[in-house]
């Protein structure tokens, strides 16, 4: 954010200001959307074994921080999502969900 707010040569509160005017959402609350759907496209990818390597992946402090911004948006846990993820797709593509 910060190199947003240097390069239109605004302050940081009008910064935020703007972009929740445009967007309908704090810059702060966009980033962490963002990184919860990145947390679930990389889940679902496959490549990796552990949510740790996830939750480093996305630069979060660690992996109770990761559990506790997927939690907030979810209302479960990301190994709880991941096992419905997988079970989807093992399912015919999700045939029986339709």
């Amino acid at each position: 954010m910060q190199d947003l707010v240097a390069a239109f040569h605004i302050s940081e509160r009008q910064f935020q200001k703007r972009f929740a005017r445009v967007v309908g959402i704090s810059p702060q609350l966009f980033i962490r959307v963002r990184r919860v759907n990145e947390a679930l496209r990389l889940m679902h990818s496959g490549w990796y074994e552990r949510l740790s390597d996830v939750a480093y992946t996305l630069n979060y402090y660690d992996q109770s921080h990761f559990i506790r911004d997927m939690k907030s948006f979810s209302w479960v846990s990301p190994k709880h999502i991941a096992m419905k993820v997988s079970e989807f797709h093992s399912d015919l593509a999700g045939s029986s969900y339709l």
